[in-house]
Formats: C-alpha cells, sequence, structure tokens
C-alpha cells in the first residue's frame, strides 16, 4: 500500500483491521516510517494444547554488518560532497545526495551527536560512529518479539478470536483484545515511529535501523493468508521514510495506490505512479494487473467549491446540471434572506444598546442633581443666617431676543432642576422598557426565523453534498481510468 505521506494509509489499514490505531497514525505529518507487515495469526486456530500470544510483533532490525558499510558510504558523501578539505560539515543543500546522508545520520545518532563530530575528518568520525554504544547493542540481535494478550488454545476465548467475523463477540472480550492491541502499538511506535519530540531535542531513533515491522492478529480480513504492507509515504518530505518505500515496492505482490479523492486526478504522486515509465516497470515485473487506485476521504467535500468544476461534466446527464443549479440559487436566496435577518437583528441590539447607555447617563444626572437639593437645603440656615442674598435671579434670552426672568430662591431652584433631571431620566427608563419588550418579542421572532433558515439550509446542503460528492468521485474515476487504462479504482 503506496501513496503520499498524509494519503491516508495507515488509516485504511485499521479499518480493515477492525482496529482502532494498531498501524500508527498522525493528522498533520508523515507518520509511518519502516514498512509494516500486517499478518493473520494462525496459531489462534490450533486445537493443541498450550496457549498462543493474541497479538505478536517481530521487529527486524538490519545487520551491524551492513550498517557499517552503510555507515562509511554516508559519511563518505558529506565529506566529499560538502566541501573542499574532506571534513564532516553539515551540506547546505537539502536535495543532493550528501544531505540525505545527513538526514539519515542525524535520525539515527541524533542531531546532538552529530554537531559535536563537526570539523573532524572522514576517520575520525568513523571511528567514533561504528562503536556508538547504543546503536551496537540494538543491532547486535537480528529481531525482537513483542507478544501481549495469552488464550488458551481450543478455550471459548480463541475459538472467537479466530472466528471468521468478531460482531458477536463478548463485550468483555472485545474489551480485552482492544487492551492488548493498544499496549502492542505503544510498544510498536519506538520502532516504526518518528518522534518529533525526540527530533526537537536531537536525540537519536530507531526506526532508521529497522528493516521491517512484522504484526500478527486477529483479524478475519486476513484469514485467507493474505499480508498487508503499511509503507512510509513515497514522496514523504523525509528522504530517508520515502527511499524506504521506494525500495520495498519490487517485493509486493500487489500494489494499492491510495490518495484522497480531493486531489486525486492532479496529484503528482498519482502521475508519477501511474506514469508511463512505471506502467513499463509494472509490466516487466508481471505485475501489470496488479495495481488498483484507492480514492480515500470521499466525504470531504466542498459543494461550492467543487460546482465551479464539475458545472460543465454535470451537463453530461440530462437535467442535472440544471437540478444542482437551482439548489445552490435556493442556497444563495436563503442565505441573502438570513443576512437581512441578521443585519436587523444587529440594528435591533445597537439601538437597545444605546437606550441603555443613554438610561445609565440620566440616572446619573438625576443623582447628581438630588445631592445639590440636599446640599442646597443643608445649607439653607447658614446662608439665611449670615445674611446671604435669599433671591436667586436668572435671565434667559429666547430665541425670539425675549429675555425671561425668573426668581426664586437658591433651595427651590435646586429642588427644580432635581425634579426635572428626575422626569427625563423617568422617560429615558420608561422608553427603555417598552424597547425592551418589543425587542424580546424581536429576538424570539428572529430566533425562529434562524432556526426556519438554518433547516432550509441543511436540508439543501444534505441534498447538495451527496450529489457533488458523487459527481466529483465519477469525474475523478474516469480521468483516473483514462491514465491508467483497465486497472480497477476504488
Amino acid at each position: 500500500m503506496i501513496g503520499q505521506s498524509g494519503a491516508g494509509k495507515s488509516s485504511l489499514l485499521n479499518a480493515l483491521l477492525d482496529e482502532y490505531s494498531m498501524v500508527p497514525t498522525s493528522g498533520i505529518q508523515g507518520c509511518t516510517a519502516a514498512p509494516i507487515e500486517l499478518r493473520y495469526n494462525t496459531e489462534l486456530r490450533k486445537q493443541s494444547d498450550g496457549k498462543a500470544s493474541v497479538y505478536c510483533a517481530r521487529i527486524e532490525f538490519i545487520r551491524l554488518h551492513d550498517w557499517r558499510c552503510e555507515l562509511e558510504l554516508l559519511v563518505d558523501a558529506i565529506c566529499v560532497g560538502s566541501n573542499d578539505d574532506g571534513t564532516f560539515v553539515k551540506p547546505d543543500s537539502k536535495k543532493d545526495a550528501a544531505r540525505a546522508a545527513w538526514d539519515k545520520l542525524e535520525q539515527v545518532y541524533g542531531r546532538t551527536c552529530l554537531e559535536g563530530l563537526l570539523e573532524l575528518s572522514k576517520e575520525e568520525v568513523l571511528a567514533q560512529l561504528s562503536d556508538e554504544r547504543k546503536v551496537t547493542a540494538l543491532l547486535s540481535r537480528e529481531s525482537l518479539m513483542i507478544e501481549h494478550g495469552q488464550v488458551q488454545l481450543g478455550s471459548p476465548q480463541a475459538v472467537a478470536l479466530a472466528a471468521e467475523s468478531h460482531s458477536n463477540m463478548a463485550s468483555d472480550l472485545k474489551a480485552q483484545k482492544k487492551a492488548w492491541a493498544k499496549r502492542l502499538s505503544c510498544e510498536l511506535k519506538a520502532f516504526v515511529v518518528k518522534d518529533e519530540d525526540r527530533t526537537r531535542k536531537g536525540d537519536g531513533q530507531c526506526w532508521p535501523l529497522v528493516k521491517k515491522a512484522v504484526l500478527w492478529g486477529p483479524w478475519p480480513v486476513l484469514r485467507s493468508g493474505a499480508c498487508l504492507v503499511d509503507l512510509p509515504g513515497v514522496k514523504d518530505t523525509n528522504s530517508v521514510r520515502a527511499k524506504v518505500a521506494a525500495n520495498y515496492l519490487p517485493n509486493c505482490s500487489g500494489i494499492w495506490i491510495v490518495d484522497r479523492m480531493c486531489r486525486a486526478t492532479t496529484n503528482a504522486v498519482a502521475k508519477e505512479l501511474l506514469g508511463e515509465q512505471f506502467k513499463r516497470q509494472l509490466l516487466m515485473d508481471g505485475q501489470y494487473g496488479n495495481v488498483t487506485y484507492i480514492c480515500s476521504a470521499t466525504d470531504e467535500c466542498n459543494p461550492r467549491e467543487l460546482w465551479s468544476q464539475l458545472a460543465e461534466f454535470a451537463g453530461e446527464v440530462p437535467g442535472r446540471r440544471e437540478h444542482v443549479q437551482g439548489l445552490f440559487d435556493r442556497l444563495d436566496l436563503a442565505q441573502l434572506e438570513f443576512n437581512a435577518l441578521s443585519t436587523e437583528e444587529e440594528s435591533r441590539i445597537e439601538q437597545l444598546s444605546l437606550l441603555a447607555q443613554q438610561l445609565e447617563e440620566t440616572k446619573k444626572e438625576a443623582k447628581k442633581e438630588k445631592r445639590e437639593r440636599e446640599k442646597a437645603e443643608k445649607a439653607w440656615p447658614k446662608r439665611t443666617a449670615e445674611g446671604a442674598p435669599l433671591v436667586l435671579v436668572q435671565a434667559t434670552v429666547a430665541s425670539d431676543g425675549s429675555v425671561l426672568v425668573n426668581a426664586s430662591t437658591d433651595v427651590e431652584a435646586r429642588r427644580q432642576a432635581a425634579e426635572r433631571s428626575l422626569q427625563v431620566y423617568g422617560d429615558a427608563k420608561q422608553e427603555y422598557e417598552d424597547e425592551n419588550r418589543n425587542s424580546a418579542l424581536k429576538k424570539r421572532a428572529f430566533a425562529k426565523e434562524t432556526e426556519k433558515h438554518e433547516r432550509l439550509k441543511g436540508e439543501l446542503q444534505r441534498e447538495l453534498n451527496p450529489l457533488i460528492a458523487k459527481m466529483r468521485n465519477e469525474y475523478a474515476t474516469q480521468k483516473l481510468q483514462v491514465r491508467r487504462g483497465s486497472s480497477p479504482v476504488v
């Protein structure tokens, strides 16, 4: 199973195995770093005495001698290709052989280790890396076995696990099976997954030294003896992982090319793998009829974005283009009506906010005038005792030029001002309460209209999405079949 990094190969395998995360997955970056072979655990079908492990994994490492031979080539590529004096320095280019060699050494030994060897000669670097303790200890063994879950052969548990279907499996056994699978997956990740945290810290990792990982489990889909292989992305940004996938292909009896439906017809990987050179190689290997193109994520669909590309294709079926365009027109009209309602609702909220602000200001003014009145009333006895003027004369010039003269005591003037401010506050409060009641009715009406429009838009989207997805799938299948000839597209 091959395809671009992030195409969904590992997720597809997990779905086939009916496992949550037996094969490591990531929604952010390429995750699989070493080939993972998946096989059926035939031990569970045996009727002899003894016990069998439900899940097993064999991690196969490259030989220490082979690694030291490769190490010499990698160090030589860096020293010769990076500078003129032949010392060990990090290559500047990200595409040449020297940088690919550096990437692999960095994955194995870690950035911190390599930085400590900069400017040394080829011989000095080889001497230190060849005897590096962790790598030597890891490659001193040919393989490592990991096992989880023990059942008695011939027991009801073993029979249920070896059955053609797990749909009727007891819930407690299902839970136990899930726990065993999770523990195996966690242990497996250290050997087949690139650890970004270790990379950031500059530490080395195991996966470049792993030849492959072979997993056995109670997977009905593999009862026939089929073996599925999860390979790193063939166009992975990490050159080491990409090379692993390319080198493994000649060993496969059948090839599944996995790609996301949204990019299946334009992806560079698809064009390269389905190109003439790839076809000729398949013909020479006798595998020309053993290639299947699988489009993943077919449920991911942006109808409006796809419609601009599919409108002409839709016209190949009488009435289909007009029907779909009519749905889009109804959806646009519903959106316009909803936008008008939203604008009206925003205006209502703004008006109520302004009235609330006005109410608060008049309330503050009324309190201020009340304090001034109380202050004047308190000071009145003292003012009269001191012989202060008892009458306050105010002259106001009207707009027509006439003069209005008002004579009153200081206390009376403050009382009148306090009454006026209180009246203004009362009017503002009444206006706010009236508007608030009307606003509550409008808010409920808006909520109902919103629900109505959302329901209509939802109905239109639910009708549009499968139509557009189906057309997109038909269009992509047609393009891929033209490119691939007679090979199947799933």
